[in-house]
């Protein structure tokens, strides 16, 4: 029989299944897999190739899902290390979707609203700082991990448990190892 943790993984995992680029390119009638399928649909991919409202509405789709199910956990109080778990498998759903033959985003979006669902105030602060980051290096990945370490030092500060301290950074992580497989398929 399967453990508790191994079903809030798949739910989380189904949840961040649901891709939002996926779903936008087929409301404007484009077969975004077919058309541009490069492993990596997600926000970035549909402000590219769909455009930049489009793109909004795929990053509000994939804010969300990450959001909802880790807030309604948070709110109905899920233990921490079951939430992580939630994390895990939502980001991992929406980096390798079921639905479109493991391929999906790297989850930017998706990780930053689970990361609001837990840490409104400390997330806004951290995005502040990442943003002058952003504008100084121009580099998206690099200002994610600004963003991420400054909220992990924020946490830290605030005796936040273990559990919702690895939360952060086990999210990058999973985003890095998708991004990490682009970069060696593509040679970049």
């Amino acid at each position: 029989m399967l453990s508790e943790k191994v079903y809030i993984f798949l739910i989380g995992y189904l949840c961040g299944s649901i891709n939002g680029a996926y779903i936008i390119g087929k409301l404007l009638k484009r077969n975004v897999i077919e058309e541009f399928g490069d492993g990596h649909i997600g926000t970035s991919f549909a402000i590219k190739y769909l455009g930049t409202i489009p793109g909004f509405f795929v990053a509000l789709i994939d804010f969300f899902k990450g959001f909802v199910p880790v807030f309604i956990s948070f709110k109905n109080n899920l233990n921490p290390y079951l939430i992580l778990i939630l994390s895990l498998g939502i980001i991992t759903g929406h980096n390798w979707s079921i639905f479109l033959k493991f391929q999906g985003g790297l989850g930017a979006a998706c990780m930053y609203g689970i990361l609001f669902a837990l840490f409104p105030f400390f997330l806004v602060i951290s995005l502040l700082l990442g943003l002058f980051f952003f504008f100084y290096t121009k580099n998206t990945f690099k200002s994610t991990l600004f963003v991420v370490l400054t909220l992990s030092i924020l946490l830290l500060i605030n005796r936040v448990s273990l559990s919702f301290l690895l939360i952060p950074s086990s999210l990058f992580l999973v985003m890095s190892f998708k991004v990490l497989r682009i970069r060696n398929r593509v040679n970049i």
